[in-house]
């Protein structure tokens, strides 16, 4: 309900919160439902096309002129926002999700676009004026890098983390495990329970000894382990199971989750740290 308030008189929509609190659920079930109240009245699909910022130059986000050409090529968001506008046309709702940190090297173009002006203005001098029912959201985890003048411009829908949140990326993955690995759920579940949180705070610990805070968040490197696990299971657990014994069994899976923690905790360590880390694991 906020965040449809929100797009109601937003043009921008910042959805704040850290990873794996609910706020690509929240736009999706909010996409749903818009959808299906739109069809009912014989209108069109909420439509939506998500767009990552930071994995992509500068200007192949806006767009650039090509001199060798002569010509001016539009970049990733500006053809979705010109997408979106002839979506629009043709009835129906249009929202460009930008997903990912908000950074000033390419928000602060997007000033424009997000008051009451709701034009984009472009380096070729093109003025791209948006449409109603038209909506640009920001989801991320910190506004740190962005200014007071964009933040302004925004509507804002926080996302309250629960506690522990890796402890129920964990119980959702034990609950979708299949036979004969459920016998060992309890275990699991125990073994990685007992251990994480020391991981965690050594971790955090080597990161910031380097500077920054850890930009991996706790139920970010759970999802890692758990989608490793799966792989590894996958491979040398289900197809095996049938003819090994209960100690072999239990045996694969020890060596899977203790693979599983070292890739998703250690490849964004700092180099000095591993090798405690590493002693840490072991123990």
């Amino acid at each position: 309900l906020q965040l449809h308030d929100m797009l109601v008189i937003r043009t921008g929509i910042l959805m704040l919160g850290p990873p794996g609190c609910g706020k690509t659920m929240v736009r999706q079930v909010l996409q749903a439902a818009l959808t299906r109240l739109d069809g009912e009245t014989g209108g069109k699909p909420v439509a939506s096309a998500d767009v990552f910022p930071k994995a992509v130059h500068p200007s192949h986000l806006y767009g650039s002129y090509n001199t060798t050409h002569q010509h001016w090529s539009d970049g990733v968001l500006t053809a979705g926002l010109r997408a979106a506008c002839s979506r629009h046309a043709a009835g129906g709702r249009s929202w460009l999700v930008l997903d990912g940190p908000v950074d000033s090297v390419w928000v602060e173009a997007l000033n424009p676009v997000l008051d009451d002006n709701r034009t984009l203005c472009l380096s070729s001098g093109e003025m791209m004026p948006l449409r109603q029912g038209v909506s640009i959201i920001l989801e991320t985890d910190s506004i740190t890098h962005a200014s007071p003048a964009t933040v302004s411009r925004c509507g804002v829908v926080y996302m309250t983390p629960p506690p522990d949140l890796w402890s129920s990326v964990l119980d959702c993955w034990l609950a979708g495990l299949s036979p004969p690995l459920t016998d060992y759920a309890s275990k699991l579940r125990a073994t990685l329970g007992s251990v994480f949180p020391d991981l965690l705070r050594a971790y955090a610990d080597a990161v910031e000894a380097e500077g920054p805070a850890p930009r991996h968040q706790p139920a970010t490197i759970m999802t890692c382990v758990v989608r490793l696990m799966d792989a590894l299971i996958s491979q040398f657990c289900y197809h095996r199971a049938a003819d090994t014994g209960d100690r072999s069994m239990q045996a694969r899976l020890e060596a899977a989750m203790l693979f599983s923690t070292a890739w998703a905790f250690e490849p964004s360590l700092p180099q000095k740290s591993r090798p405690f880390f590493n002693i840490l694991l072991r123990q």
